[in-house]
């Protein structure tokens, strides 16, 4: 025999993670001015799990808006690093004619960066290129800082110093582990059912005290009737600041189409 989910049983529209929480959270406040210690742990129950789907569909979220910019600009901060190196040996080379201090220390300084030429030097990798442009931004502020000063190079090297970080940031984010559509909705789902059984706790517990159910489920009607009437407005469904009750987005655009939809009904 087929279970039905608990969720399959709330009609109505479906409350996305942040109202659920920020009903939860009224919900648990009132269960435990009344004592009622049953219920606070549910409701401790349903914020864990509303909680972390609402952190999974957040990465998800943002892991989407940065993916397809990321490799960007990690090709763009790659050829900007390699742009910087090669106008310094450019640089020294020209400088390299002769016989006197600026000369010898331009030598040397092509010796040190570049031993193989300039082409190795940029055409590697991203992690070996930030491996590699680290280890010269040290020796630029170390045993090649004379090299630097008596060649005009001080420019370079402050535009080594603020392009490195942000590449290795973005070579970061690329890394990071992304979440799946699928465990998104996941999440979700087990979410919706731990806030179903809140409600239903409350239906049950309290079906012969209306007074005191209807004060426990006052800030869940209202969240409902609030999506309602955000809805025949705005035609779009929002979250709110789970903190705050405030909504997070007053804009007119559509949210990411493949983020799970708040349909109209559980079922």
């Amino acid at each position: 025999m087929t279970q039905e989910p608990l969720r399959t049983y709330l009609n109505g529209k479906v409350l996305p993670a942040g109202r659920r929480i920020f009903t939860l959270e009224s919900i648990q406040a009132l269960a435990s001015q009344m004592g009622d210690d049953a219920l606070m742990m549910r409701c401790d129950t349903a914020l864990d799990s509303n909680r972390q789907a609402r952190r999974i569909q957040g990465r998800y979220e943002i892991h989407k808006s940065q993916h397809s910019r990321a490799r960007g600009d990690s090709v763009e901060l790659d050829a900007k690093v390699g742009e910087v190196l090669t106008g310094m040996c450019t640089v020294a080379q020209g400088q390299a004619v002769g016989d006197d201090e600026v000369a010898r220390a331009a030598k040397e300084f092509i010796r040190e960066v570049a031993p193989k030429g300039i082409a190795p030097l940029t055409r590697q990798s991203f992690e070996d290129q930030l491996a590699d442009g680290r280890v010269l931004l040290e020796r630029f502020d170390s045993d090649l800082a004379r090299h630097i000063e008596l060649l005009g190079l001080t420019r370079h090297r402050t535009q080594l110093r603020g392009l490195l970080p942000r590449f290795a940031r973005e070579l970061l984010a690329e890394r990071v582990e992304p979440c799946t559509f699928s465990e998104v909705k996941e999440s979700d789902a087990v979410a919706r059912d731990a806030f179903a059984a809140v409600i239903f706790q409350v239906l049950a517990n309290y079906a012969d005290n209306p007074e005191l159910r209807a004060s426990l489920l006052t800030e869940y009607h209202r969240q409902l009737d609030l999506l309602s009437r955000y809805y025949r407005r705005h035609r779009k469904h929002v979250d709110v600041d789970p903190g705050t009750g405030e909504v997070l987005d007053a804009s007119d655009e559509d949210p990411p189409s493949d983020v799970p939809a708040i349909s109209e009904s559980e079922a």
